[in-house]
């Protein structure tokens, strides 16, 4: 499902039903995340009332692209997971160049114009807003004194003593921890795309593979992988290849063969999760070494 095409906020329209509202990146929305929701949606009593408004793409990729960090979710996923924590409505601001330039002040006054009525803001610990990050809790804080909306800054969420954080999770993800990145997100990690066309080798050698494209997640590092395929019907367990395919020497590519499975996915949106490392990847001396072991791949895999 493709989200609406994300507005900036001077151009958003007014929402007088909205009283309550929750304000950040929410990239991965992860266990911190849900509390910061949950949080609102108590607060608000009627869940018709509430919305989450977040940004695309990361802002860090418009003030400092060499430190924007990988993201977790795309935009779809990140609304399809906001929308699932029982908010009424997901607004996505564009951050472009010109909402960078937003003072903290006029920030506020075109939030207040879009939700006229509001009486509460959510956010996560250390969220800041506006030109050069003026804006913070001890602001909205402040203004909603006069304006007669209140702030509640949630504050982290210790997970076997460890904040759920994107920061761990990409760290896990790096590590190939994934019970650890699906502990701090409260679901097993996935990564999303499109099936585009490869160069067909994988049906030659009897092994066909989905290759994705259009990623914009971070992937695990490059091996072989038992995982989840996610179609827009069914789900099928399938093998993953993240990396270059030494032995024949063809590129850089996220591919996976879907077990159990016949058709034809060109074109069709297609999700990957619940990742279980197998093995790096290696060249082998022939491709009937290479057919051997995706035999046994696909075998472990099956498990």
């Amino acid at each position: 499902m493709n989200s609406p095409r994300p507005l900036p906020l001077r151009d958003q329209p007014a929402r007088p039903a909205l009283t309550h509202v929750a304000i950040g990146v929410f990239d991965g929305f992860h266990r911190g995340h849900q509390q910061v929701v949950a949080r609102l949606i108590k607060d608000a009593a009627n869940p018709a009332a509430t919305a989450i408004i977040t940004f695309e793409p990361h802002p860090l990729e418009i003030i400092a692209p060499e430190r924007a960090p990988k993201r977790l979710t795309n935009a779809d996923q990140k609304r399809q997971l906001l929308l699932h924590a029982g908010v009424a409505e997901v607004i996505t601001l564009a951050f472009d160049p010109t909402t960078r330039e937003l003072s903290a002040e006029a920030f506020l006054n075109e939030l207040l114009r879009v939700i006229p009525h509001l009486r509460a803001i959510g956010m996560g610990p250390n969220w800041s807003f506006g030109k050069n990050r003026q804006g913070n809790a001890e602001l909205l804080t402040a203004v909603g004194k006069q304006k007669g909306f209140s702030v509640h800054e949630v504050p982290p969420l210790l997970i076997e003593g460890q904040i759920a954080s994107s920061t761990r999770i990409r760290e896990a993800i790096a590590e190939r921890d994934f019970p650890l990145a699906a502990l701090l997100l409260g679901r097993p990690y996935a990564i999303a795309g499109r099936v585009i066309r490869g160069d067909g080798r994988g049906r030659t050698i009897g092994f066909p593979t989905a290759n994705l494209g259009d990623i914009t997640q971070m992937l695990p590092p490059s091996g072989v992988y038992a995982c989840t395929a996610r179609l827009a019907d069914r789900t099928a367990r399938a093998v993953l290849n993240i990396g270059t395919r030494p032995t024949v020497n063809a590129g850089f590519s996220v591919e996976a063969h879907l077990l159990d499975f016949t058709g034809n996915l060109y074109e069709q949106p297609l999700e990957l999760a619940d990742f279980h490392f197998l093995r790096e990847e290696k060249k082998f001396d022939s491709l009937d070494a290479l057919k051997n072991q995706i035999a046994q791949d696909i075998v472990t895999a099956k498990g």
